[in-house]
C-alpha cells in the first residue's frame, strides 16, 4: 500500500480533493479500499461526516478526529488489501443506513467497466452501493484500458460517476 500511495501521488491528491468538494457536513458516505480511496478519507478529516468503510486502513485514517464518526463493517480481511470481504462484511454492507455517497477505488477501467482487484471487494462494494443516492469511482486516468482484474464492480454507465485527476466535464462519460 505505501508504495501504491506513492505512484500518482500528484493525481491522487487531485482526485481526493475533486470527490472532497461534493460532500457536504453531515453527509454519510461509504469508502472503499485502496490507495486513492485513501487520499481522499484523508481529507474527510476535518468535515463533519458519517463514514462507513469496509477498509480497516481508512478507518485508522480517521478514527481519532472528532468531527468524521467512522463505521466498519464486519468481516474477514481480504489477504490482499486491508478490506474486509465475505459472507459476514456482505451482510453487514447491507444493512448500511442510506448512503449520500459511495467512494471507490478500481484496478482496471476499460470498456467493459469498473474493476476491483478481487472478487471478493467488488462483491462488498456492489453492496455499499445498493445503498448509496450517488456511486463515484475515484481512479486515475491511467487505469484506463487496462485488463486483468478479475473483482467486476459496474459497467462505465452503471455509477454517478468517474472522478479521475484530468476531467475537462467529462465524469461518468466514457473516457475514450
Amino acid at each position: 500500500m505505501a508504495r501504491a500511495m506513492q505512484e500518482g501521488l500528484e493525481a491522487k491528491q487531485r482526485i481526493a480533493q475533486k470527490a472532497l468538494s461534493l460532500v457536504e457536513e453531515g453527509a454519510r458516505v461509504g469508502i472503499s479500499g485502496g490507495s486513492t480511496c485513501t487520499a481522499f478519507a484523508r481529507t474527510l478529516r476535518l468535515k463533519a461526516v458519517e463514514v462507513f468503510t469496509n477498509a480497516v486502513n481508512i478507518a485508522v485514517e480517521l478514527y481519532s478526529y472528532p468531527k468524521t464518526r467512522v463505521h466498519v463493517l464486519e468481516g474477514e480481511l481480504n489477504a490482499y488489501s486491508y478490506e474486509l470481504v465475505g459472507p459476514r462484511a456482505l451482510a453487514s454492507a447491507r444493512r448500511v443506513p442510506e448512503l449520500d455517497f459511495l467512494f471507490v477505488g478500481a484496478t482496471a477501467i476499460n470498456e467493459k467497466g469498473f474493476f476491483m482487484r478481487d472478487t471478493p471487494e467488488a462483491q462488498v462494494a456492489q453492496a455499499l452501493a445498493e445503498r448509496a443516492r450517488a456511486v463515484y469511482v475515484l481512479a486515475e486516468a491511467r487505469k484506463w484500458g487496462r485488463e486483468g482484474a478479475v473483482g467486476f464492480f459496474r459497467p462505465l454507465g452503471g455509477v454517478t460517476g468517474w472522478i479521475k485527476e484530468e476531467d475537462h466535464g467529462d465524469v461518468g462519460r466514457d473516457p475514450r
